[in-house]
């Protein structure tokens, strides 16, 4: 068992789904966040909210106790994409990384997080840094932010959230579900066809909105969402439309579970469905198309109520092979042995 300090601004899903998670596994889970934010905490977790601002007299001020708690791994969560290293992570990475025997962990939402050079280099502090898509990865390595010691992988934020707890859902999410015409669900959009503008759908995209927000009237980006906020969107979708992101196999794990829980047809490429065998059934579970030309254009063209031949079925498929969870327990596990073994 090990005793991990989760670091976070705000109780996001994002945090307390990884809280409980990693408490039902029966690690020692700490959530260390700001004093506005106590009234969201679980009841079963225990939480240290010694900041306001997060600067660096706070951080002094809590070093003694937090170092005392002795935690094995110290995981920084940026749940939001306007959630930053702040002066006190800083101070609480560097103080934690001096300690034999621990583990300093990073879990990034969005690019934003770490948009300029110094809130890059805190990257450098890290032995494990976390991003939610291979996109994003893929991005900051091309930045050669990670040191020879930081251990960059994929790890999608958890779907997971204990049957107690009480679900939430913003009046901001329902007013969106509420004016949308017939959509798709997409993970990502890295860059939409370009008879967007024209769509007979709309496309709902389950990301922050770009800085610039969206210049296209049929798409919308819902941000983070709580579970119960996107299973309401899942049950309304047309289909989930995996064409435009770049996924690793974690991803795609992911999806088929969503597909699978919510019998939610997938619309995939051919490269996806070779990634990870068993994601998409051609006409039985969704449709594989190719990836030249403008397929989807032509599915709903042929196609415009996305019907499936006999609507959706639950063909043998292989078993995930890892929780996201186990998978976030190995990186611990491998993050600890390639620095102090």
């Amino acid at each position: 068992m090990a005793k991990v300090a989760l670091m976070t601004e705000t109780l996001s899903p994002l945090a307390l789904n990884l809280a409980s998670a990693l408490e039902q596994q029966k690690q020692e889970v700490v959530l260390i966040t700001s004093r506005s934010e106590i009234e969201k905490a679980p009841s079963k977790i225990r939480v240290l909210a010694p900041f306001k601002r997060w600067s660096s007299f706070e951080a002094l001020r809590a070093a003694p106790a937090l170092l005392g708690e002795n935690f094995d791994v110290w995981h920084f969560l940026f749940p939001t994409a306007d959630a930053r290293p702040r002066t006190a992570h800083w101070m609480l990475a560097a103080l934690a990384r001096g300690i034999p025997g621990k583990v300093i962990a990073g879990s990034f939402s969005n690019i934003q997080n770490v948009a300029g050079w110094k809130n890059e280099k805190f990257i450098g502090l890290l032995d494990l840094a976390l991003f939610p898509n291979r996109s994003f990865l893929m991005q900051m390595k091309r930045r050669h932010t990670f040191g020879s010691h930081t251990l960059a992988e994929v790890l999608p934020p958890l779907d997971w959230m204990p049957s107690t707890s009480t679900p939430r859902f913003r009046d901001e999410t329902q007013r969106l579900l509420s004016g949308l015409r017939p959509f798709l669900i997409l993970p990502d959009l890295q860059s939409g066809p370009k008879w967007l503008s024209q769509s007979p759908v709309d496309f709902v995209v389950l990301r922050a909105p770009p800085r610039r927000g969206s210049s296209h009237p049929h798409v919308f980006y819902t941000g983070e969402l709580y579970p119960a906020e996107r299973e309401a969107f899942m049950k309304r979708a047309k289909a989930l439309c995996l064409l435009y992101g770049d996924y690793s196999v974690l991803e795609l794990q992911l999806f088929h579970q969503w597909s699978e829980k919510h019998q939610i047809p997938v619309i995939a490429n051919k490269h996806q469905t070779e990634l990870w065998p068993g994601l998409c059934w051609h006409t039985k579970s969704g449709w594989v198309l190719e990836e030249s030309g403008d397929p989807l254009r032509d599915l709903l063209v042929q196609n415009p109520s996305l019907q499936l031949e006999r609507g959706f079925e639950n063909y043998p498929h292989r078993e995930l092979v890892d929780s996201t969870l186990n998978e976030l327990l190995r990186l611990y596990q491998k993050s600890f042995a390639l620095r102090w073994t």
